[in-house]
């Protein structure tokens, strides 16, 4: 029998595993480990295969068909898994084939190709099935923005995605489902960081040019206030990012203007005050203290200088008092923090609560924590074709690559909209925001088995 699955119910997987090969022979052993031939299984929602390739030297792709169907690949590239890692295929298992006997092939192409076939009996009968959690569907199309995005969050609570037009000076409002701008807000001049409260519906822009914060109500969509900040900051000096750390405070990462010296800020949305914070004296004040990141809850966060080496890190807690110091010789251009402010990212480097090493992120153009465990990367190839990373936080492996579907630059970022979960037929959307080039991209994934573009903006 041959069967059609439905599109949205079939999950590909795209890109390279980066796991390194460890075997030292041109065979392929390929081994369907689950489900064990002559099983018996109920026809509920989602399916697995879990294939292992026993010797993988070379192997570059792997897939698994369903009565001769193709049903899910995976292509390796230059990156074949290592001997004996499992790959686990999903995809639906309609109640139509209950009753029926199925036959599950896997095969592994490389140097030589391999394969095996296991025949499952699907329990006859109409069980009653465990229905997933379905996210709410997102458009596919095209969102026209008004400039070059410098940043962008997600409101969960208003389905809305607010992204800084930075060559007109304006905030704009996207509303997720229509796809469409809704509002755009004029804020300071050179307008590059936002931060968005978690109670008060406020949202902070950081201006660089006009040295100031703009505070507006996302209830409203205005300008509450406009807060001038020149008064604690050098000349040619302006807030450069932000990120809410309390209720009432933030965090401010300021520009660089070569004389050096420059001190973050520690400011009080409520009243618009805000006061240098002077470094630890083992290093110094940093030169270039711009990139600064805060968890879900706001407790805590992260400032990383993106001076001349060595470069350093700082920790926070929501009192603006410093946990942690770290210095280390790479460049600073990204931070992030984990939903619970356990696992820190900057640049390549996965980081504990202490800035102990976790793991390196080895494709890493600009990072963020889906959820607790989970990473999503950016790797920039400059060849015409980059990738969205899902990798796992506790080692930095990869877990599947999604590649994006036009050029990003080397300052494309990545921004989480919202928590992933485990669950295979959830997910959750991830915004790729490039300030040079493809502005925002928005994209669905689950963080173990697919990425799907939702849509994405055109300057």
């Amino acid at each position: 029998m041959s069967l059609r699955f439905p599109k949205t119910l079939i999950y590909p997987l795209a890109g390279a595993l980066a796991l390194a090969a460890t075997a030292a022979t041109a065979a392929i052993n390929v081994t369907i480990t689950s489900p064990s031939n002559g099983a018996s299984i109920s026809p509920n929602n989602l399916f697995d295969v879990t294939v292992n390739a026993t010797s993988s030297f070379g192997l570059s792709s792997l897939s698994v068909t369903l009565e001769g169907v193709e049903v899910q690949t995976i292509n390796y590239g230059a990156f074949p898994p290592a001997v004996n890692e499992t790959e686990t295929f999903t995809f639906f298992l309609p109640s139509a084939v209950a009753g029926q006997e199925l036959d599950i092939t896997a095969t592994g192409a490389g140097f030589a190709e391999d394969s095996q076939s296991n025949t499952i009996s699907i329990i006859a009968g109409t069980p009653t099935p465990t229905p997933a959690p379905t996210p709410t569907p997102l458009p596919n199309g095209v969102v026209a923005l008004n400039g070059h995005a410098a940043d962008a969050v997600y409101d969960a609570t208003r389905d809305m995605i607010y992204v800084i037009d930075r060559d007109n000076d304006n905030v704009d409002v996207v509303d997720v489902q229509a796809a469409s701008i809704s509002a755009s807000i004029a804020v300071g001049d050179l307008p590059n960081g936002l931060a968005l409260s978690s109670g008060d519906g406020q949202l902070l822009v950081a201006n660089i040019g006009g040295q100031s914060i703009s505070v507006i109500d996302v209830a409203t969509q205005s300008i509450s206030r406009t807060d001038d900040l020149s008064s604690v900051l050098d000349t040619d000096v302006g807030p450069l990012q932000i990120a809410y750390l309390g209720a009432d405070q933030a965090l401010v990462g300021v520009s660089y203007t070569g004389s050096g010296g420059e001190r973050p800020l520690d400011y009080t949305p409520s009243t618009g005050a805000a006061v240098e914070i002077t470094l630890p004296g083992v290093f110094g004040d940093a030169f270039e203290p711009h990139y600064v990141a805060s968890s879900a809850d706001q407790q805590v966060a992260i400032l990383g200088e993106g001076g001349s080496t060595p470069h350093d890190l700082f920790i926070f807690d929501a009192t603006t008092s410093i946990t942690a110091t770290a210095q280390f010789s790479g460049s600073v251009t990204n931070v992030a923090v984990n939903a619970d402010g356990s696992l820190f990212i900057a640049d390549e480097l996965l980081l504990d609560a202490d800035l102990n090493e976790v793991a390196t992120l080895e494709h890493s153009q600009g990072a963020a924590f889906l959820s607790t465990g989970v990473v999503a990367a950016l790797e920039t190839d400059f060849t015409g074709t980059d990738y969205l990373h899902i990798m796992d936080a506790s080692t930095g492996g990869v877990v599947f690559s999604y590649a994006l579907p036009a050029d990003t630059s080397s300052l494309a970022y990545v921004i989480p909209s919202g928590d992933l979960t485990a669950n295979k037929a959830g997910g959750g959307t991830v915004m790729v925001v490039d300030p040079l080039e493809e502005l925002l991209t928005l994209l669905t994934v689950s963080d173990t088995a697919s990425a799907e573009l939702l849509w994405k903006s055109y300057k």
